[in-house]
C-alpha cells in the first residue's frame, strides 16, 4: 500500500516527548473521537473503558495513557507539519510488554 502525504508533512519517532506535545496528542485523540461520534462512528470502543469520563476527566486519563506509553512502555511516531504542529501521532507497544509493566 503506497500513502501519499502532504510534502510538508515529517514523521519520526520521538522518545522524548515534551508537556505540550503530549497535550497535543490528547486533544488530537479527544477532537478525532468527538469527530468520530458526529459521523457516527464509535471511536470510543477503541478507547480502553477506564478514561471514559465526565468533567474534563476524560481528556486527563487520556492523557495520562499516552504519556505513560510514550515514556514507559510504547514507541511513539508523530507526523508534524512544516510549522512543526502535531497533524498525528501512532503509538504501540512491543510484544511482552504491558502498558502498566515498569
Amino acid at each position: 500500500m503506497t500513502v501519499l502525504l502532504p510534502s510538508d508533512i515529517t514523521i519520526a519517532e520521538v522518545q522524548q516527548p515534551t508537556d505540550a506535545r503530549i497535550d497535543e496528542a490528547a486533544a488530537l485523540t479527544d477532537a478525532l473521537q468527538e469527530a468520530g461520534e458526529r459521523a457516527n462512528i464509535n471511536l470510543r470502543m477503541l478507547t480502553p473503558p477506564v478514561v471514559r469520563g465526565v468533567d474534563g476527566r476524560e481528556l486527563r486519563l487520556m492523557r495520562a495513557i499516552i504519556k505513560a506509553s510514550w515514556l514507559c512502555a510504547g514507541v511513539t511516531y508523530v507526523a508534524t507539519d512544516a510549522h512543526g504542529a502535531l497533524a498525528g501521532y501512532s503509538q504501540w507497544i512491543p510484544p511482552g510488554r504491558d502498558l502498566f509493566d515498569s
